[in-house]
């Protein structure tokens, strides 16, 4: 994939810190919580690593 604009560029490193965040155990267990409100919005592929995190801290979610 190559990125043609600043803008998608920009998303695209968004994503990549999005899911380090998901993935960082320095993130508890609320803050995943709150996280579910808006993860619908994104990506399928952000959503499978949100949900993987989740099932790992014992958080039920329903997508």
């Amino acid at each position: 994939m190559i990125l043609t604009n600043k803008v998608e560029w920009k998303y695209s490193a968004f994503l990549f810190y999005l899911i380090l965040a998901i993935i960082d155990r320095r993130v508890g267990k609320r803050r995943l919580i709150k996280m579910y409100e808006t993860i619908d919005e994104e990506k399928d592929w952000v959503q499978d690593f949100y949900r993987l995190r989740c099932d790992a801290e014992g958080i039920k979610v329903d997508m």
